[in-house]
């Protein structure tokens, strides 16, 4: 459909062009997160910065993607006498004849399926990288030196924290 036509055509159509189009930007996303979690795993660095640069793209369409289905939403109950709050995807799905209302409800059910994919890899992937970063923040306390200056471990926030008792593997006695 192009520009055009799109534009002119009624609100229940655009909504369901809108529709198949965030469900696209939500499963591209997804396969760039589980790309980024290999990333994460292997830690390549590089790739993590490339796939974070196309993660924000994917994530401002699809929020525009969203706020236009928003209004549309908006758009097509503004005649119906329908509240702000009842103007939901359900609602529309709910009046649809019998045979359209086979396809809007599978593609309702893919966005709230992929819509659960992304949350769960968004968590695995901040698990990943927390699991990562305590690892890191254990072995810098048990090889920091005791007795030097300037050798300070810093909490997430930037401010030393003088409270870590350092367990120099070297101070042992081994």
């Amino acid at each position: 459909m192009n520009k055009l036509n799109f534009e002119d055509a009624p609100p229940k159509d655009r909504l369901y062009q809108v529709l198949l189009e965030e469900v696209s930007a939500y499963d591209y996303l997804n396969e760039i997160l589980r790309d980024k979690q290999q990333a994460i795993v292997k830690n390549d660095l590089k790739k993590i910065e490339y796939l974070n640069g196309i993660e924000q793209m994917l994530i401002t369409k699809a929020s525009h993607l969203t706020q236009y289905r928003s209004t549309l939403l908006t758009e097509y109950f503004l005649n119906k006498n329908v509240r702000e709050d009842e103007s939901t995807l359900g609602n529309i799905i709910g009046e649809l004849p019998e045979e359209e209302r086979a396809s809007w409800e599978r593609l309702n059910n893919r966005l709230m399926k992929i819509s659960h994919q992304i949350k769960r890899t968004n968590y695995e992937n901040v698990r990943l990288i927390d699991v990562s970063l305590s690892h890191i923040r254990s072995l810098i306390t048990m090889f920091l030196p005791r007795d030097e200056e300037g050798k300070h471990i810093y909490t997430d926030a930037g401010i030393e924290d003088s409270s870590i008792g350092t367990k120099n593997i070297l101070d042992c006695n081994a």
